[in-house]
């Protein structure tokens, strides 16, 4: 593999997590942690086949002067690619797959836009989330239509224990500022949780370079951002409940879009509302029934009068009944219907706006002694594409109590954008109604220690995806156009592994995956065929010290591959003080060698950044 970093330094990192046995520090613990999302319902991680990760407290608030892409990007198996830095529009790739083959929730909701395919990563600040959980392969079977790759579930702030409040405040160069706060906990039978979030900055930097022809701006781009989260719920009686759970992000973020001298713009909202009602009628059934509203609004204003100039926006209305059957040895069974609208409005003129999908899923997953059973069986009928079917089977062997094996299989699918079928002609550019939806199929194994001295994962995959939609097709003197012309093989062995060793925390992984385009032969674009991070902290009595690298080896910023983009690697430098117990000082500071780095062809991203702050958080 060719790579413009040297991997081999990832490679000597992890391997001495797998020696480190000999000299770690053996935590109190070995328990599990507690997964939503790979099976739908409450699981130990330590019972699943699939490949899962937890992103906890801890090292959300170590991300510091981090975005979310950014942090996610830190995860065994996730790419990311960003347009010009903080609050800009960013593609999250995970083990390979684009940003529209993966499903991205916030509390349960789908926040994607229904015209680019992506999620608005970039908006959500890290001051609002408890936590995040990443499921790695396909899982359609459960969630339907996009779960090529993945699944991504953000978790806002919930209220536990005595009600208590926290703030947080962070200074930086540029006219970096980060704020928030809130307060939480639990009143009697009700738990609330009521958060605000801001930060903003000058930018110091334009968004696009030269190469940009078409909209270059040599100024610079700020952003700015305000986001609230709210969540609460009441029980009724013993074991039912009712809750609602809100959210929204208002972003405005400076950009060029060709007018010489203009302050161009654009603002975003991101909204995920949802209701529940949960009872548990037995010791066997707990039945919940959830409505949530999804919204993605983007409009852009340009020109020496600052005319709105685009607006796309979407809604998506769920309806979700899920019942939780607990049978014992027997294990553990979801079973549901779902109804989804999708609507668009949009200065675009599309030929239609609006699209519903109807669906019913089950899953069930066991624990027999030394073996691990999950499968999965998902039926949706789209208003647009008709009827898919797709599924998943795991099985895992526990070789000891901290030694694991695991085999899954899996199907999924993913539906073309109101882009990819109608887009209006423009810029020789136009949609095609008669595009079918995407399907993949994906195998893996893998291998996991998980004890009293850290965890070692490794993990092989292959996925096979056909009549992928792969950029516009040309040919004579008519439009280009969208067709499911390519098909991809995504190969790849991601090693990742955490360990305390001589009291000094060491997290890192490495990921080497070849994603090609079979219908040429051409890398897939934006991936690269090796990338990792390392994560290192320690702590002196107060004060925690810690440093992470970044790194990616090369790829290549178009399908055709003629436009190469070199690899990178950065490091970022943080510190804790514990100034009293409900105190604590932070400094960090990111791209600590001021690399000169390349994400998207034709885009800036920052050099050297720093924040100073501090958190305030009663015991």
């Amino acid at each position: 593999m060719k790579c413009n970093i040297r991997s081999k330094w990832f490679v000597a990192s992890l391997a001495s997590l797998a020696v480190a046995n000999a000299f770690a520090d053996e935590p109190a613990t070995t328990t599990g942690e507690i997964v939503v999302t790979a099976n739908r319902s409450a699981t130990d991680s330590r019972e699943q086949t699939r490949d899962v990760t937890v992103i906890g407290q801890q090292e959300i608030a170590r991300a510091g002067g981090l975005n979310l892409p950014q942090l996610l990007a830190r995860q065994s198996g996730v790419e990311y690619a960003s347009n010009g830095g903080d609050g800009r529009a960013s593609a999250l790739y995970l083990r390979g797959t684009s940003s529209k083959q993966s499903v991205v929730l916030i509390d349960g909701v789908r926040v994607s836009s229904a015209t680019s395919g992506q999620t608005a990563l970039e908006q959500i600040p890290l001051e609002l989330i408890d936590h995040i959980e990443i499921v790695r392969g396909p899982v359609s079977g459960l969630y339907g239509a996009d779960a090529i790759g993945g699944v991504v579930q953000i978790f806002t702030k919930q209220g536990k224990g005595a009600p208590k409040p926290y703030l947080s405040a962070g200074v930086g160069n540029d006219g970096t500022w980060r704020v928030g706060g809130g307060i939480g906990g639990v009143v009697g039978d009700t738990s609330f949780s009521l958060n605000v979030a801001g930060r903003g900055t000058d930018g110091g930097f334009s968004a696009t370079n030269a190469q940009n022809t078409f909209s270059y701006n040599p100024d610079d781009d700020g952003y700015r951002n305000l986001s609230y989260s709210a969540n609460v719920s009441h029980q009724i009686v013993d074991g039912h409940e009712i809750g609602i759970k809100l959210f929204q992000s208002f972003g405005k973020a400076d950009f060029d879009n060709g007018t010489p001298l203009a302050d161009d713009y654009n603002k975003q909202r991101v909204q995920s509302n949802s209701v529940y009602l949960k009872d548990r009628f037995s010791d066997v059934w707990t039945s919940t029934l959830t409505v949530t509203n999804g919204v993605d609004r983007y409009e852009t204003y340009s020109g020496v009068n600052l005319d709105r100039s685009g607006l796309y926006k979407t809604t998506q209305d769920t309806y979700t009944w899920q019942n939780d059957l607990d049978l014992g040895v027997a294990g553990r069974v979801v079973l549901g219907a779902e109804y989804l609208n999708q609507k668009v409005d949009s200065t675009q003129a599309y030929t239609r706006n609006e699209r519903n999908n109807k669906a019913v899923f089950a899953g069930w997953s066991g624990n027999f002694g030394d073996h691990l059973l999950n499968a999965s069986l998902r039926h949706d009928d789209n208003s647009q594409f008709g009827e898919k079917t797709t599924g998943s089977l795991g099985y895992g062997y526990r070789l000891t109590d901290s030694i694991k094996l695991t085999a899954n299989y899996g199907t999924a699918f993913r539906v073309p954008t109101f882009n990819d079928l109608y887009w209006p002609l423009a810029y020789g550019f136009q949609g095609n109604p008669n595009l079918k939806p995407e399907s993949a199929r994906n195998g893996e194994v893998g291998a996991e220690y998980n004890g009293a001295y850290g965890m070692l994962r490794l993990t092989a995959f292959e996925n096979r995806i056909d009549d992928m939609i792969n950029g516009y097709v040309c040919s004579g003197s008519g439009p280009c156009t969208a067709e499911n012309v390519d098909k991809a093989r995504i190969r790849g062995l991601a090693l990742a592994g955490s360990t305390t060793l001589l009291g000094t925390r060491i997290a890192a992984n490495v990921n080497w995956q070849d994603g090609e385009d079979r219908s040429n032969g051409n890398q897939l674009s934006q991936r690269a065929r090796v990338f990792g991070s390392v994560d290192v902290s320690r702590d002196i009595g107060p004060v925690t010290l810690g440093s992470a690298l970044t790194a990616a080896g090369s790829r290549y910023s178009d399908p055709a591959n003629k436009q190469p983009l070199a690899g990178y690697g950065l490091v970022d430098l943080y510190a804790d003080y514990r100034l009293t117990p409900t105190t604590t000082l932070y400094a960090r500071v990111n791209n600590v060698f001021d690399r000169d780095y390349t994400l998207i062809r034709s885009f800036n991203q920052p050099g050297r950044e720093w924040l100073v702050g501090v958190n305030w958080q009663p015991k």
